[in-house]
């Protein structure tokens, strides 16, 4: 059976040793650390209004359940010293606005914690006398009245089954699903591969993933660092007119700055590499975040021949800088470099005969400049420059690489100026903006030539059969095509409170592509009213424009006159707060694709057609669903999320007319996900165990700690659809005949159970956290596609077996 299995088994158990050696040094000094006691901390940060960004000068921070709190300067800053380590809730308040309370603030011993939160208006009046204001854990997003959801760096670092990346975090919502296990690509809603919008502080980023699949969204391995993350707000459709030139979703992550009370370091080593990460002051105005990481399994397994083994390392960093409590200056810079080299017989898949080698790097920086204008005027301008590049050889045993069949020299860079306003007049609300995006992509992509032959099938197996002719010569291809061209965008959008519980969102996005020529102009509508104080019916409608992959306008000089492919999408639901720790929601949305670029070979009933990488706006297709999401957050000690979503994914075959599930049609999305902390400190039996001297030399391998943390995921997913081909030995061939439907056939379907375990310890002036995250407990073997060989063979292409990750971190 093929699969991406590798040699996991392997590698964890070096892993295993690399962590024992490295650990053993720390457990001396464990006994000392422990006698001396522990240096408190402190928590800090900012208050700002979620619509206008103003400072909330006087608003209320409290440790919750405790007596400690603060009051918010002018500059909507806070701090709260004299914390002991620990795990706490903070509770932010001020008249006018909804209470917020952000769960799972970690204090580390001698460190300072900053948690910076926005504070929703809270309008609703009652006998003209304003209520009081209400509580809730949950953060909102002004922009999104639908499908929208926000992260915190908590719930990131701590999700089941992720290994701390957001990609792979959101895979809990009802209305996204993943590729296959080895990617992190979000699909949403019946959609496709690369159709969600990353920004970053305002940068857009086209893939941040090491080894990024050109086109797409996806990779094995995020760039980004998750401890550098503030929040995440996630939009699954309809998204205002703030947002384009993508058709499903989008994600905003907002980085915290640095820490501006002192230079903190934090060390980490798992399988994903090891890394560094330090933060700290740059005069008074200004903080720095930095970060390092390098995998090191090739160094080990570097002796023993073996190759196929995934080699990457990245930096990244941000600066922060305020210009006298107005302005505010964020630098923003990432970059990744990966390699990897799969030699015959290394890895069981399709082609066992080919030297495979991969090399692939992202550049990104910007400039981010965040203004107060006046008391009601805004503005963010971004200017941004952010470059992919793919190196690939594929050739056969016995040759050398520059003979490979087929290479991929390919550069696409992105330079972005951006620039929104927002203007407040009372309780309305009036945006705008623009974008103007130079793209450069020079693509070298070459394939040689292709024969299909003839053979001789008298012999007993078709390992036997001998070549007697050929039926078809497809002719050597190469895209090889430098291009500069600019897109430019506008929109403008006005939000309304025409009532106390009415809020309209009225907006459209004019977007230009000067390649192709294609304009398009999409409206977008959004609508939130108040049912009750905790009850909402929230509605938004929207088109949504995506321009074509760079790597298929240039396949084919046809391809230039490729039009933007298109979503309309509507969404109508209901969010309800029965408790300020637990939020349900329940969406119906349908969606509508038109103008979806496809190969013209795809669109013929001759099954051996080709057009050497012409591509028509030819395919359409529609999804529909309801979705049920249910999330408690961790008030206490415990949290839970529940998800459900029912749907249905069509397109139309070009060849027939009629309507066949699509790829992603998995019908069925269930996910259950739950958290338990528990606070051992004061336990008698704990302190009885930590005094102990084993405990004392292997207390980093130990599932208890001082706080530990059990999450586990649950995930169910219908088997998604396929088309089965014909074997025609006479050719050595598979192909999908004209009378053959596309995807009558579906693969078993997928569930897994994700299972983690994190343990901290707190010392004097330093803390310790080790971790454990299992993916797949119960090893099902999981089938996400299947192939066939030249001689008949079907084989089944499995996800991930059991896959153990560990690794540990310290912070002083």
């Amino acid at each position: 059976m093929a699969s991406y299995r590798g040699f996991e088994g392997y590698v964890l158990k070096i892993l295993i040793l690399m962590c024992a050696a490295t650990l053993t040094l720390f457990a001396h000094s464990y006994e000392a650390a422990a006698q001396e006691g522990q240096s408190a901390g402190r928590i800090f940060g900012e208050v700002t209004d979620s619509e206008t960004s103003a400072p909330l000068f006087g608003a209320s921070v409290n440790i919750v359940d405790t007596q400690k709190g603060a009051i918010a300067n002018e500059n909507g800053e806070y701090m709260i010293d004299h914390v002991l380590p620990g795990t706490y809730n903070l509770r932010f308040s001020m008249i006018g606005y909804k209470t917020l309370i952000r769960t799972n603030i970690v204090v580390s011993p001698g460190r300072s914690a900053e948690v910076a939160v926005k504070l929703t208006p809270e309008p609703i009046q009652v006998e003209s006398v304003t209520v009081k204001a209400r509580e809730s854990y949950f953060e909102t997003d002004p922009e999104a009245e639908v499908s929208g959801r926000t992260i915190n760096t908590q719930e990131i670092i701590n999700a089941p089954g992720a290994f701390m990346d957001i990609q792979r975090v959101v895979q809990v919502l009802p209305s996204v699903v993943s590729g296959a296990d080895q990617l992190n690509e979000i699909i949403v809603r019946g959609g496709n591969y690369g159709e969600n919008l990353f920004v970053m502080d305002g940068i857009e980023i086209p893939n941040p993933n090491h080894f990024a699949i050109q086109g797409a969204g996806g990779g094995p391995i995020s760039l980004l660092r998750s401890e550098f993350i503030q929040d995440v707000s996630f939009i699954a459709g309809a998204f205002p007119a703030k947002y384009g030139d993508k058709a499903s979703s989008v994600m905003d992550i907002s980085l915290r700055r640095g820490n501006r009370k002192s230079i903190l370091t934090d060390i980490d080593m798992s399988m994903a590499g090891l890394g560094v990460m330090s933060e700290g002051p740059v005069s008074q105005n200004g903080s720095f975040l930095f970060s390092a990481r390098k995998s090191f399994l090739d160094l080990i397994i570097a002796n023993t021949g073996l190759t196929a083994i995934p080699r990457y390392y990245n930096l990244q960093c941000k600066l922060t800088y305020g210009f006298g409590g107005k302005h505010t200056l964020l630098w923003n810079s990432v970059y990744g470099a990966d390699s990897i080299r799969i030699k015959p017989g290394e890895e069981e898949e399709e082609d066992e005969d080919d030297h495979v080698s991969q090399q692939t790097d992202l550049a990104i920086t910007g400039l981010t400049l965040k203004s107060a204008l006046t008391e009601n005027l805004y503005s963010e301008a971004v200017l941004s420059f952010v470059r992919n590049n793919w190196d690939t050889d594929v050739w056969e045993e016995g040759k050398t690489r520059s003979e490979a069949y087929y290479n991929n020299r390919s550069i696409e860079s992105e330079t972005n100026l951006k620039y929104d306003l927002t203007w407040y007049l009372g309780r309305h609300e009036l945006s705008g903006g623009f974008s103007l995006k130079n793209s450069h992509f020079d693509h070298d992509v070459f394939a040689e030539q292709d024969t299909v032959f003839t053979y001789d099938t008298s012999f007993a197996t078709a390992e036997e059969d001998t070549i007697n002719g050929i039926y078809k010569i497809y002719p050597a291809w190469r895209d090889e095509k430098k291009v500069n061209t600019l897109k430019s965008a506008a929109y403008a959008q006005v939000r309304l409170r025409p009532t106390e519980r009415l809020s309209l969102r009225l907006g459209g996005r004019y977007e230009h592509i000067e390649y192709t020529g294609d304009d398009n102009i999409s409206p977008r509508v959004g609508a939130r009213y108040t049912l009750r104080d905790n009850l909402w019916l929230n509605a938004a409608y929207g088109v949504h424009y995506q321009s074509p992959p760079y790597l298929i306008l240039t396949a084919n000089d046809k391809n230039k006159s490729l039009k933007n492919y298109y979503t309309n999408q509507f969404v109508i639901g209901t969010e309800w707060l029965p408790r300020p720790e637990m939020r349900i929601t329940v969406e119906g949305y349908t969606k509508r694709y038109r103008d979806i670029p496809v190969q013209r070979s795809w669109m013929t009933p001759d099954p051996w057609d080709s057009y050497e990488g012409e591509f028509v706006n030819g395919a359409k297709g529609h999804s529909e669903g309801i979705e049920f999401y249910l999330h408690r957050k961790m008030s206490t000690s415990y949290m839970y999320i529940l998800s459900y979503s029912f749907y249905r994914a069509w397109f139309e075959d070009p060849r027939t007319g009629k309507d066949r599930p699509w790829d992603f049609d998995h019908k069925n999305v269930f996910t259950f996900s739950t958290a338990k902390r528990w606070n051992l400190m004061n336990s008698g039996w704990y302190k009885g165990i930590r005094d102990n001297r084993w405990f004392k030399m292997f207390f980093w391998i130990l599932p208890i700690g001082d706080e530990v943390m059990v999450s586990s995921k649950w995930r169910y997913a219908g088997g998604h659809p396929y088309t089965k081909p014909v074997y025609l030995r006479e050719y050595h061939s598979w192909i999908v005949p004209s009378d053959t439907p596309y995807n009558t056939h579906r693969v078993p379907a997928y569930h897994r159970l994700d299972l983690r375990i994190d343990s901290r310890f707190y010392f004097k002036n330093w803390s310790f956290v080790s971790y454990i995250d299992i993916m797949n407990l119960y090893n099902r073997d999981n089938i996400w596609d299947y192939s066939y060989d030249e001689y008949g063979v079907t084989d089944s292409v499995s996800q991930f077996s059991t896959l153990p990750v560990g690794g540990f971190y310290i912070e002083f």
